[in-house]
């Protein structure tokens, strides 16, 4: 598959809650992306372009699989910087690739990790991290979305190529 488009930006912020009052904590962002680092580097991580109209878009309401009429996207690059768990992508030519590149810039369009957990006694703090995927939303409820708004298109950063544009989500 052909790259269309690549972007960067951040996915959440590490530990601090998110919309769903969900805190990651470092060490488990840490290990999460450990264990994916070589999947990452190699093939990358696949990942689907949602367009939501009215259900909010959740874990809850993806499968633990990658549609394929919905692929979109690998995941080309995933660290932690400055707190944040960020994350590179690059846009293929599917048929959803072409559909989410229609949006850029992508200031309507939200990072959506897949994630799962056991949550800990305080029943906000999220252990035990499986990252699945992350995958881009846009629609009437992306604002809803297990992670966090996109600000807008922010400066392109020098490690991607001059045809990426940054994504970044705000707590």
């Amino acid at each position: 598959m052909k790259v269309i488009k690549s972007a960067f930006g951040t996915v959440f912020e590490i530990n601090k809650p998110n919309l769903n009052g969900n805190i990651f904590p470092e060490i488990e962002v840490m290990s999460v992306v450990e264990e994916l680092k070589k999947q990452v580097e190699d093939n990358g991580l696949l990942g689907e372009y949602v367009v939501s109209q009215a259900e909010p878009v959740t874990t809850a309401t993806l499968p633990d699989y990658i549609s394929l009429n919905r692929l979109s996207h690998k995941i080309t690059e995933l660290r932690i910087e400055d707190g944040k768990l960020k994350a590179g992508v690059d846009i293929l030519d599917t048929d959803a690739g072409e559909e989410l590149a229609k949006t850029i810039p992508l200031s309507d369009v939200r990072f959506a990790p897949r994630i799962l957990g056991k949550p800990a006694r305080d029943g906000v703090t999220v252990k035990e991290l499986k990252l699945l995927s992350i995958d881009l939303v846009s629609g009437e409820s992306a604002v809803f979305t297990d992670d966090v708004v996109i600000e807008g298109v922010l400066p392109i950063i020098e490690e991607k190529p001059e045809n990426s544009e940054e994504i970044e989500n705000e707590s």
